[in-house]
């Protein structure tokens, strides 16, 4: 959102001219007895290929984006949640800070230019005006949902085991001494731990958060060769 639209317009005309330029035999439509309707239906199938791919991305990110939201809010700072300019919502720092990793990673291992990639090839192997793909059935829909869900919590798995066995501690310390204030120290020491455990294992969540947008990557990179017969 924060992309100036006539940026994106510039952008999404020269990818388009480009495509148009470098793409094998295109399918004419101005023969056709309406080609005001046959082009429009023509490009209804490329727009859907390419929201298609966009929505690989999109899930990829999402689900980094998820881990940072859970470990926010396991470390107690829902209470300082934040407007964020991305999705024009109410959000925990970590998650902001997790979604721009995720951006930053994926633009620093080139993944975007693997996309731009998949996606000037897809028009050799499905001519402009011939794109034809399998729509998602519900089962592929659950799958890619559970795929975001997954990675999500592997990603913040550590982190929130880490924070749970504090908390537990907390508890039994509550028990043994009763007129402790709990809240005031359980929520400091849940946001101090939380910062130390994000500082010590951020290498290792870099590493997954690799592996992961490098495979989501590859699912694009094989949904937009896919073959006209699927």
């Amino acid at each position: 959102p924060r992309v100036p639209r006539m940026v994106k317009a510039v952008l999404a005309v020269s990818f388009a001219a480009a495509l148009v330029a470098g793409s094998g035999p295109n399918i004419g439509v101005f023969g056709a007895p309406n080609p005001e309707i046959a082009l429009g239906s023509l490009a209804i199938g490329e727009f859907g290929l390419g929201i298609a791919m966009g929505f690989f991305v999109h899930i990829g990110l999402a689900a980094v984006r998820f881990a940072g939201e859970v470990c926010g809010v396991e470390m107690g700072l829902s209470f300082a949640a934040v407007a964020d300019p991305m999705s024009q919502d109410q959000t925990t720092p970590i998650a902001i800070l997790f979604g721009q990793i995720a951006i930053q990673m994926f633009f620093a291992l080139g993944l975007d230019r693997n996309v731009i990639l998949a996606l000037g090839e897809s028009v050799n192997i499905q001519p402009l005006g011939l794109a034809k793909f399998t729509l998602f059935s519900p089962e592929e829909l659950i799958n890619l949902g559970n795929q975001m869900f997954r990675t999500g919590l592997q990603l913040a798995t550590p982190i929130i085991g880490a924070l749970f066995t504090l908390k537990l501690s907390i508890a039994l310390l509550a028990r043994v001494t009763p007129k402790i204030q709990l809240f005031v120290l359980s929520f400091t020491l849940t946001i101090l731990m939380g910062h130390l455990l994000l500082v010590v294992s951020m290498p290792t969540i870099g590493a997954a958060v690799a592996s992961h947008l490098t495979e989501i990557a590859d699912q694009v990179t094989r949904f937009a060769l896919q073959a006209p017969d699927g």
